[in-house]
């Protein structure tokens, strides 16, 4: 068990991490390109390390039925949603939206398995979700804009379809190797967004992905950490975490990963830290904490 606790704080940590490369790298890819790099590195990691024969990876018509609707969740709907939805929402309000997601893992998780939310660790969820909303208004330009109709509808999908996630991937597991629901999610995501990325490059008159690299090869380290580190070692680690766990449990550690983001940014960035960002820090922590020292109990 402790195994599980300890992978939650590391996928935190890795997606914290990720932040500050991906918003380097889209200063230059489109979402899409940036996507589809990510997945194609990522898979042709595990596509090597399984050729080599370092790890297992079980292929069937059984693993691929069942592993289905979770790459359809995660990566493929997930990003799509949240990728598009953020051009049309303030970040504040993504912010805020996508740190919904463990209070509606949480509830889905209570209605598939018919049982009563647990009350005490729905109040430190929300004392989490409170430090993480203050984090994101804390780093947040006031004149961001406004937000359109059609971004919080596909905020919201992105919430809803990474709560599934979280259930689906649990399940999931027991059936197959976390190796090999980890590789399929790799191998959708560069097939599926490689083909989103040459739609963006048709209609919208873009630069293909591997043009701009080619040009730019300071991208090559945030994009090995974000394909390689953060796919890979990431999602490795989230998928070990939901087998081990409750689906509820796990999700609530993906808030720590803002109060990593934070910290990345003031010392690697230069980002300001004060008295407000330290309390909402621990408001998260504190939250983080007792919610799966309550839901173990």
């Amino acid at each position: 068990m402790m195994k599980a606790h300890l992978s939650g704080m590391g996928f935190a940590a890795i997606f914290g991490f990720s932040f500050v490369f991906s918003k380097t790298v889209l200063g230059f890819l489109t979402p899409f390109g940036l996507l589809s790099i990510r997945f194609t590195l990522a898979w042709l990691l595990l596509e090597g390390l399984r050729r080599m024969k370092w790890i297992h990876v079980s292929i069937s018509k059984k693993t691929l039925r069942l592993a289905m609707k979770v790459v359809i969740a995660q990566p493929l709907l997930y990003f799509t949603f949240e990728n598009i939805g953020l051009s049309m929402v303030p970040s504040s309000l993504a912010g805020v939206l996508i740190a919904l997601i463990p209070l509606l893992t949480l509830l889905f998780q209570s209605m598939s398995m018919k049982s009563n939310i647990n009350f005490y660790q729905l109040v430190w969820m929300c004392l989490s979700l409170s430090g993480v909303i203050l984090l994101t208004l804390l780093n947040t330009n006031p004149s961001s804009g406004s937000a359109s109709l059609l971004g919080i509808l596909l905020m919201i999908g992105a919430v809803i379809s990474a709560a599934m996630f979280n259930l689906f991937s649990k399940t999931t597991t027991q059936h197959m190797s976390v190796m090999t629901l980890t590789y399929l999610m790799m191998m959708s995501g560069s097939l599926g967004f490689s083909v989103l990325h040459g739609l963006e490059v048709f209609t919208q008159g873009t630069h293909l992905h591997v043009v701009v690299l080619s040009s730019n090869m300071t991208l090559l380290f945030p994009l090995v950490y974000l394909g390689f580190v953060a796919s890979v070692g990431g999602f490795f680690l989230v998928n070990y975490t939901l087998s081990q766990i409750s689906s509820a449990q796990a999700s609530v550690y993906a808030n720590l990963a803002t109060v990593v983001s934070v910290i990345v940014g003031v010392v690697f960035l230069s980002e300001s830290f004060g008295w407000w960002h330290a309390l909402a820090s621990a408001l998260v922590i504190i939250g983080v904490k007792n919610s799966v020292q309550t839901s173990s109990s």
